[in-house]
């Protein structure tokens, strides 16, 4: 996986994951962010939610999971 595929693909998610589970925050880190992934690396990302809201949808977490296994597929192809 290449840094700023990775990076790109967090920015155009962003909106999404805020409006749906009220991410505020994401932080790439690990050896992608370093720019030394190999090719079993997978991407290490930090999210931070509003609590607010995210006491609300917290049963929504399920999901979530989907959302971030696509993610990690369109940052693998």
């Amino acid at each position: 996986m290449n840094r700023q595929r990775v990076l790109d693909l967090l920015r155009r998610s962003k909106p999404k994951l805020q409006a749906r589970f009220g991410a505020t925050w994401l932080a790439l880190f690990g050896p992608i962010a370093r720019d030394t992934a190999s090719s079993g690396s997978d991407a290490d990302v930090l999210a931070a939610f509003d609590a607010t809201l995210w006491s609300i949808i917290q049963d929504d977490v399920p999901e979530l999971l989907p959302l971030l296994k696509a993610l990690k597929n369109e940052a693998q192809s």
